[in-house]
């Protein structure tokens, strides 16, 4: 087999990671620091969750190796697809979301109250667009029972908005009406109920403040691996009651 080294230890986080040839799997995560072992026990648990929901066998996506008690082996396996651009406008990546939406409904399911699993890093780079459907993968911050309904989706939508507005300088008003349209579909043609999807970036603020741990000293070391905790208070308000006037309505 051939290993290329493709990340080293990225976001304050003590993980390397391969890209492999001519082997079972496509990708192998490797590390030797207590905490990260941690992260790809969490990692190879979400996998084999998330296996399940889309019809795998438990060790068909990942297979995890504690070599030593200091030294850990993850495998991944690669999908064959492509990565969503950051540099579109959001106008051109509405038809994506959707179904990056109906994927995570598929997977987990519609609202209720109790808790549902995280995977607590759901951006464009961790989603891949397959010929038929999408592929979430890098579930290092996997948790069972930890967030409410919607919140990876909803984080997912304010962090490409945020990309849009505050590295690509796409016209803020037009992306809030691409991503208001984005909860419209989601209330008119997933039934989602509307409880569910009022004040959408407040609650995903609201959260991760309340549950920084579950990021561990990730979010310590680098604040940006989260960006949309950058939104000052006045923005979050003006997003917020844009997407709600726009469910309302």
């Amino acid at each position: 087999m051939k290993f290329t080294l493709t990340r080293n230890c990225l976001h304050g986080g003590h993980i390397c990671l391969y890209e492999v040839e001519g082997g079972k799997f496509g990708y192998l995560k490797t590390s030797s620091h207590l905490a990260s072992i941690q992260d790809l026990t969490k990692e190879h648990s979400g996998w084999a969750w998330y296996a399940n929901r889309i019809g795998c066998q438990p060790n068909e996506l990942s297979s995890f190796d504690l070599v030593t008690k200091s030294y850990a082996k993850l495998w991944i396996q690669k999908f064959n697809g492509k990565k969503a651009s950051y540099a579109q406008g959001l106008k051109k990546k509405s038809d994506i979301l959707k179904i990056i939406s109906d994927h995570y409904l598929d997977v987990w399911g519609h609202p209720s109250r109790h808790l549902h699993p995280l995977h607590g890093d759901l951006s464009l780079d961790n989603i891949i667009l397959t010929t038929n459907s999408v592929r979430f993968i890098d579930w290092e911050h996997f948790k069972i029972k930890a967030c409410p309904w919607g919140f990876d989706l909803f984080y997912l939508f304010f962090e490409t908005y945020w990309f849009n507005s505050k590295m690509f300088f796409f016209n803020k008003n037009n992306s809030l009406t691409t991503l208001s349209d984005i909860f419209i579909y989601l209330a008119k043609n997933r039934n989602i109920p509307k409880k569910y999807l009022l004040y959408p970036l407040s609650t995903v603020i609201f959260f991760i403040k309340n549950n920084i741990p579950l990021w561990g000293e990730q979010l310590a070391v680098f604040p940006m691996k989260l960006p949309i905790l950058q939104f000052n208070e006045a923005e979050i308000n003006t997003i917020d009651d844009f997407i709600n006037d726009k469910l309302n309505y």
